[in-house]
């Protein structure tokens, strides 16, 4: 074994360099193209080693690794607002945990699982704790490939099984309800319309911009969707933790295509553009005439507001204001509290049923894949299975 200090640089069959030494009993390595650069980067670590700068990183605590992980390498993948999706998932679940403040060297199989199983106790769903797992098993990766542990503690998790809740949409009665009292007391009754007679998601409908909307025909293209990501200094005069932002990048290529709505619906439309022209005159001063745009490499600009559903001083309706918004009108109503997200199964759910076509219940709602819509739908259609089994019953004579 070679003692503190030294070092040694070698020439891999591939024709990469690779620079080796010893710091507190353990041997790390480095790399590079050309012997110059790997031995600048052994002079460095010998130098921080020598000077006491050197920190063995499997001391390091999980939390403080995971961070580091997140803000160098993760940071790189994605965009911003998943980033921030992250961040805020890894806030509430892990940097507030307990487990945040092992050492990584000292994590095992055993208290991860313990650790899952301790979320699932506590009363978050399999579908939540497997999200945690994905975030976190992206940093022990990291860690494996940089050589900080030998293994993946998450290996050999056993995770709760996927529990699969059949969906119940709101029902048409309830649905026509709902719309005969946003027709007659909001001006949103446009939204809502076109949520419900296009399954939008709500990220989807929210960053609509009225240039997307053929009048003539009722299609409207789906360019883009709406997503916040931390301040980060990118507008500092404004006192949030988040910013929204139009994002470029949607759900997934599937997403990016066009829909139709009836003219009722660009009837209301109509009216609700109109009531914007008025609010930006009114509010000339403070109104949002431009609005932030991130593009799918992370970059910022400000572009004009097109926005088709704003607020009442142009700016973005938050998706966590529309969900209050909804709530308070269903209870007014007198309508079972029901997710806004359901909208979209009512819409998927009585396509299938009207159309009996898989295949184009799966276009209108955008899935990526057709067996998608299969899992979350095929089940829903009891009255006509159970019709097909009377036919089969009789066609038998049995």
């Amino acid at each position: 074994m070679r003692g503190k200090g030294e070092g040694t640089i070698y020439k891999r069959p591939n024709g990469a360099y690779v620079g080796q030494y010893y710091a507190l009993g353990k041997r790390k390595t480095v790399s590079g193209k050309t012997r110059k650069e790997v031995q600048q980067k052994l002079n460095k670590a010998l130098v921080e080693l020598q000077e006491g700068l050197y920190v063995d990183s499997s001391k390091m605590k999980l939390g403080t690794f995971i961070k580091d992980y997140m803000e160098n390498y993760k940071k790189n993948e994605v965009q911003l607002s998943t980033y921030t999706s992250y961040e805020e998932t890894l806030e509430t679940h892990v940097y507030k945990d307990v487990i945040s403040e092992i050492e990584l060297g000292k994590i095992s199989t055993d208290i991860m699982q313990k650790y899952y199983n301790r979320k699932i106790k506590d009363g978050m769903s399999s579908r939540g704790v497997r999200n945690v797992r994905t975030i976190i098993n992206g940093a022990f990766k990291n860690a494996c490939s940089r050589k900080l542990i030998n293994s993946n503690p998450n290996d050999h998790i056993t995770m709760p099984r996927k529990v699969k809740h059949e969906v119940v949409p709101p029902t048409v009665e309830d649905v026509k309800k709902f719309l005969e009292y946003e027709k007659e007391s909001s001006i949103y009754y446009g939204l809502y319309r076109v949520l419900i007679v296009t399954g939008l998601r709500r990220s989807e409908c929210l960053a609509l911009q009225k240039k997307d909307i053929n009048w003539e025909t009722g299609e409207i293209m789906l360019t883009h969707a709406l997503g916040y990501i931390k301040n980060n200094n990118i507008q500092p005069e404004l006192d949030r933790k988040k910013i929204y932002v139009l994002k470029e990048d949607m759900k997934n290529k599937a997403s990016k295509s066009s829909i139709f709505v009836d003219e009722e619906t660009l009837i209301a439309l109509k009216k609700l553009i109109r009531w914007q022209e008025s609010n930006q005159k009114a509010h000339k001063d403070v109104y949002w005439n431009k609005i932030l745009f991130m593009t799918s490499d992370n970059r910022f600009k400000y572009v004009d507001n097109d926005l088709l559903f704003t607020r009442e001083d142009g700016d973005f309706i938050y998706g966590r204001t529309l969900l209050e918004w909804y709530d308070k009108d269903l209870d007014i109503c007198g309508i079972p509290r029901c997710r806004i997200h359901d909208l979209r199964h009512f819409f998927g759910t009585n396509v299938l049923q009207a159309t009996n076509d898989l295949f184009i219940t799966s276009k209108m709602l955008r899935h990526k894949q057709i067996s998608t819509t299969a899992n979350i739908y095929l089940h829903t259609d009891n009255e006509k299975k159970q019709l097909a089994a009377e036919k089969y019953k009789a066609m038998l004579g049995i």
